[in-house]
């Protein structure tokens, strides 16, 4: 699934640079990246549809300390639903899919159900095909059970029905035909008001004040800051405060600006 140096998340032995990727022209999402942020690997984890791949072609997970064993049990069963609409967010058409280890009649199966069908095949290597959805992704229910899918940099772990904000963060969100969008999000600054720079697609768009309130915030994006396809949002503030620092007897060192309940 990817690997980095050492550190590896699916088959042991991906060592494969993605040549391909060069090659077709196509992004790719799986093999040897080398020297990743560790927010890029974490998102293979804990992916509904990645995840629950890599684990499966792991053959010893439970010794594996690149990831998190605690909650191995979770990921005996895949998500449907979340898988779908992980191929659909990522736009994953080409599957290619080696017949030979002992999950593959498992991953087969699935990918079948899922819409996949074989287009081509090579002794033991098939290429599964499926049609892209035309489906949109325009909000991200911080602290829900699935919005890592659209979460990128500088999210702290989910906390009932948000998730504490560091520096820098980001958002993803999909479009299919571009056009003028609100970007609306409910936050609440931490121990100070929080001066936050609002990017869309590493275009600056807007500066605004987080408040130690909970407040909502609406910014209207012009159509030429829109692409077709996945468009991120970075959230850039300019201080933050550990909690240790700021309250007695406090231990939490995290290094937090603020929290986030809805993005949209």
């Amino acid at each position: 699934v990817v690997r980095d140096g050492f550190v590896y998340f699916g088959s042991p032995d991906a060592i494969e640079f993605i040549e391909g990727q060069s090659m077709h022209g196509k992004p790719m999402v799986g093999g040897y990246m080398g020297r990743i942020p560790y927010f890029k690997r974490d998102y293979y984890m804990r992916n509904p549809f990645l995840g629950y791949i890599g684990r499966l072609m792991d053959p010893a997970p439970e010794l594996n300390g690149s990831i998190d064993r605690t909650d191995l049990e979770r990921w005996q069963t895949i998500d449907t639903d979340k898988s779908i609409d992980t191929i659909d967010f990522l736009d994953i058409k080409y599957i290619l899919l080696d017949e030979r280890p002992e999950y593959s009649a498992t991953l087969s199966a699935m990918l079948a159900g899922f819409g996949y069908q074989e287009q081509l095949k090579d002794k033991h290597m098939s290429v599964l095909v499926r049609a892209p959805s035309d489906k949109e992704f325009l909000s991200v229910d911080v602290g829900s059970a699935d919005d890592d899918m659209y979460l990128g940099v500088g999210w702290n772990e989910r906390e009932q029905d948000f998730r504490w904000v560091g520096k820098r963060a980001s958002a993803m969100f999909k479009v299919q035909e571009p056009r003028a969008f609100n970007l609306t999000f409910l936050a609440e600054g931490f121990y100070l008001d929080q001066t936050v720079y609002i990017y869309i697609n590493e275009q600056k768009v807007d500066t605004i004040m987080i408040p130690t309130s909970k407040e909502s915030f609406t910014i209207p994006i012009d159509q030429s800051y829109i692409r077709s396809g996945i468009n991120t949002v970075h959230l850039l503030s300019n201080r933050w405060a550990r909690p240790s620092e700021v309250f007695p007897e406090n231990e939490d060192r995290r290094q937090l600006s603020y929290k986030l309940f809805t993005i949209a």
